[in-house]
Parts: structure tokens; sequence; C-alpha cells
């Protein structure tokens, strides 16, 4: 768990694979979610782009108290300025958005010592298609 600390308070933001998914969610459409990849690869340009910050504290929010939240973009934006902007270099939205690369490095990376997932499957399929 994060904890935003603005001057109103604290705000508990949580990621973990539901915020994946629900960042998703809101960065597509309901019926066409945008897929993980799309939205983490578009994150990583060198472009400034406020409805992904915004998309991605909405997700956590609501990930941290397992339902919806009632912030809006404006909500984002006054937590971004109070922070000192998104390039604060000692500010609380960097350290949110190295929160987020922890946690999901550790969600989908496999534990030392565990058989690679991918390689896994990959082994299934083989032995489907050959008949074993």
């Amino acid at each position: 768990m994060f904890e935003l600390k603005l001057k109103s308070g604290i705000v508990p933001l949580k990621w973990g694979t539901w915020a994946m998914r629900r960042a998703c969610e809101l960065a597509g459409t309901k019926e066409n979610p945008l897929p993980l990849e799309e939205f983490f690869g578009s994150l990583l340009g060198s472009a400034y782009d406020f409805r992904k910050i915004a998309i991605f504290l909405q997700a956590a929010a609501e990930c941290a108290v397992r339902g919806p939240v009632e912030y809006t973009e404006f909500d984002f934006g006054d937590w971004v300025d109070e922070c000192g902007g998104i390039l604060a270099k000692d500010g609380a939205i960097i350290d949110f958005f190295q929160y987020v690369v922890n946690t999901t490095v550790n969600n989908v990376t496999p534990l030392p010592g565990e058989q690679n997932v991918e390689q896994t499957i990959d082994e299934k399929k083989n032995n489907v298609v050959e008949g074993n």
C-alpha cells in the first residue's frame, strides 16, 4: 500500500493485478480495454500524458478501497500540483510510480527457483502437438 500524503490528509493507493486490469479498462472502453502491454508501453514514452497519470491514480485509489471512489480528474490534478508536479525530483508522484514499478515487477516476475511460466506453457503446447 502506498500512502499519498497531502495537506488534506492521506490517500491510500494500492497497485496490484486488479489495479492493472482496471487501468487498462479506464484507458480503453468497457467492451475493449487497452491491452496491458500497450498501456505500459505508451506510459514509457517521453510525452507528458495527464490522462494516463489520472488513470493510474484512479485505479490505485479504487483498488485501495476495493470499490469506486469519488475523486475526479480535478482532484488528481490537485494532488499532482500539491506534490510539486509530475516531474518533481523528490515528489510523492514519482515515489508512487516507483511503487507501481516495484509492485508490477514483483507481480509478473517468477520467483527465484521457480520454473519460467512461459516456458512451461510452450512445453505443454509442444507436448500436445507431438501427441505426448
